[in-house]
């Protein structure tokens, strides 16, 4: 049985019920059923954190069950677990702040702003290190 798997889909899953809320919360505040309005900014942030994680999660998850079931290195499959969950938490709170306002030439980098670099970092440094990690087993069986 795939337990990081088992783990992480479940913490995920968990997340993603998070951010649903988070954006269903907003439409109803706002009374907006679909799309999003500019008055609303905070709304078009929560649908955005809910999609961006939408657009990533089962790709890890389907790769991560691959590894798991295939390289079987329980150690790396929670490790790469980890650091994935922590940067979908990270995007997520970097999103879901109230800190929108665009730089001008010259001025420091908000804390969302970092965050969410460092977030976007972990998200993609997991999935590179399982695809390539996989493409290797591939290679060599």
């Amino acid at each position: 049985m795939p337990s990081a798997t088992l783990l992480f889909a479940s913490l995920l899953t968990l997340l993603y019920l998070y951010l649903t809320w988070q954006v269903i919360s907003r439409r109803r505040n706002y009374r907006t059923p679909y799309g999003f309005s500019e008055q609303h900014p905070d709304l078009e942030r929560a649908i955005r954190a809910h999609g961006n994680f939408q657009e990533y999660t089962p790709l890890f998850l389907i790769l991560l069950f691959l590894f798991e079931t295939q390289v079987q290195l329980s150690w790396l499959c929670y490790l790469l677990g980890a650091l994935f969950f922590l940067g979908r938490v990270s995007h997520a709170c970097s999103l879901l702040s109230v800190e929108t306002k665009r730089l001008k030439r010259g001025e420091r980098l908000s804390v969302a702003f970092r965050l969410r670099f460092f977030a976007m970092t972990q998200t993609l440094t997991s999935l590179s290190v399982l695809a390539v990690l996989l493409l290797i087993h591939y290679a060599l069986t």
